[in-house]
């Protein structure tokens, strides 16, 4: 079950981690030494001309925008509580595959997408029509969907979707935003109230001269009701209907709703594209339809050293000195704590059997002996 309660830091979550700064890493180093260009993805002129199938991996690694980045990272430290419903291995193979769908499958519609406008585009060009055929070119050219927004932003909509189905919500709150309205129901129903008591005492006035045995003619003036253009108020008022913004109902998952459609939306039709396809395979997952879903798991090696990167150099540094260092001869010489252990425990056997151990019935009786 998922912690309810705040997550101070990274408290036990060493892959979000070990991700957050790898992310920090890579951006502040693209940028430093100039190789944005090689985290790009565009199906022309990168792939249909040159031939660089390797951007379909290497654009999910790093962004390049200053607001994707800060996005980016905000996401992934609260996705933190994912990896305490997952497990932290399980959590870094859930990613993995994510990364391996979620380019593949943003390659294929960027690939078929273009291809295939290029085609209708053709068509319409044939059509032989004076407005629409003059606006499309029967030529190959770049589309809407050649290029899009580097970034782990297929891998970040589907651990979205993750987090929806898989963590609960804690708490509700409203905001109110109609106080302006609410204001001027209290005013009129306050002016509903005086008017009502004021018919209210002038009934009782009436009464209280009916039993006193005076002419309802006689009555005073005072005590009639005073006349008022308004229509007269009914003691059951029936309340007006809310606005339709009113209020405003969120859950403790509002931040995250809002920092994801930041993301969203952050660079227009180059970033939903990314962002639809990890949400379609966020779908399959959660719906367990996803290919090698439950099966996959990330190697320990692998996990070894994103979790803990110092341990994993420590660790693998001593099995190379081990392997490297020579032949280490088997020591034939008994340690010294361990000949003095036996020392003492053959003492101890020798002194165990000059003084034999008294039955407990004997030492209760000693104790009221004199």
């Amino acid at each position: 079950m998922a912690q309810i309660t705040p997550i101070r830091g990274f408290s036990n979550t060493p892959v979000s981690r070990s991700v957050c700064v790898l992310t920090t890493v890579i951006a502040i180093a693209v940028a430093v030494l100039q190789y944005k260009h090689y985290f790009v993805l565009a199906i022309d002129p990168f792939i249909v001309e040159y031939g660089q199938y390797w951007r379909v991996a290497s654009y999910q690694f790093s962004v390049i925008n200053e607001s994707d980045f800060l996005l980016t990272v905000l996401l992934w430290f609260q996705f933190k509580t994912l990896e305490r419903f997952f497990g932290s291995r399980k959590y870094l193979s859930v990613i993995s595959l994510f990364l391996l769908y979620n380019g593949v499958l943003c390659f294929v519609v960027m690939s078929l997408g273009q291809l295939l406008v290029n085609v209708a585009m053709y068509f319409v060009s044939k059509l032989n029509l004076p407005l629409i055929s003059s606006a499309f070119s029967a030529q190959y050219q770049a589309t809407f969907l050649n290029r899009v927004i580097p970034g782990p932003l297929g891998v970040i909509s589907s651990l979205y979707i993750c987090y929806g189905k898989y963590i609960p919500v804690s708490y509700y709150f409203k905001i109110q935003l109609s106080a302006e309205e609410n204001g001027a129901e209290g005013e009129q129903n306050n002016q509903g109230n005086a008017t009502l008591s004021a018919a209210e005492a002038a009934a009782a006035a009436a009464t209280s001269r009916h039993e006193h045995g005076a002419p309802a003619s006689a009555s005073t003036p005072s005590a009639s009701v005073p006349s008022s253009p308004r229509s007269p108020v009914s003691a059951e008022s029936t309340p007006s209907a809310p606005g339709l913004f009113s209020e405003l109902n969120l859950t403790n998952h509002f931040q995250i709703h809002a920092i994801y459609t930041l993301l969203l939306i952050n660079n227009g039709i180059h970033s939903m594209i990314p962002c639809v396809v990890g949400i379609v395979v966020g779908k399959l997952f959660i719906s367990d339809l996803l290919v090698g879903s439950n099966r996959w798991s990330v190697p320990l090696p692998i996990y070894y050293v994103v979790s803990s990167p110092s341990k994993a150099w420590s660790r693998y540094t001593g099995l190379l000195q081990s392997r490297l260092g020579g032949y280490h001869p088997v020591r034939t010489e008994e340690e010294p704590e361990e000949v003095n252990d036996d020392v003492r425990s053959t003492e101890g056997v020798g002194i165990r059997a000059e003084t034999p151990v008294r039955p407990l019935g004997s030492q209760f009786l000693d104790t009221f002996r004199t």
